[in-house]
C-alpha cells in the first residue's frame, strides 16, 4: 500500500471487529467511530439508541480501549 499509494494511507492501527457498526438505517457509523477513537465521550460521539447492532458495539468498545489510551499517551507527550 505505501508504494502504490503512499505513506498517508498507511493505517496506524489495523483493528479486527465481529461486524461492522450500523445506524437503523444502515448507515455505516465512520465518523462516531474516529470521534471515539480519538477519545471524544461515547455519549457525545454517538446516539446509542441509533446503533442496529449493539453487541459488535459494545465489542468495539471494549477492543478499541487499548487504542484510545495510547492515542491520550500520544496527546499528552
Amino acid at each position: 500500500m505505501r508504494q502504490e499509494l503512499g505513506p498517508y494511507f498507511i493505517p496506524d492501527c489495523i483493528m479486527q471487529v465481529p461486524d461492522i457498526l450500523l445506524t437503523l438505517n444502515f448507515k455505516k457509523l465512520e465518523v462516531p467511530v474516529k470521534k471515539i477513537l480519538m477519545g471524544r465521550d461515547i455519549n457525545k460521539a454517538v446516539r446509542i439508541d441509533s446503533i442496529s447492532n449493539l453487541d459488535a458495539f459494545h465489542t468495539f468498545i471494549e477492543l478499541s480501549k487499548p487504542v484510545i489510551e495510547e492515542i491520550k499517551r500520544k496527546k499528552n507527550m
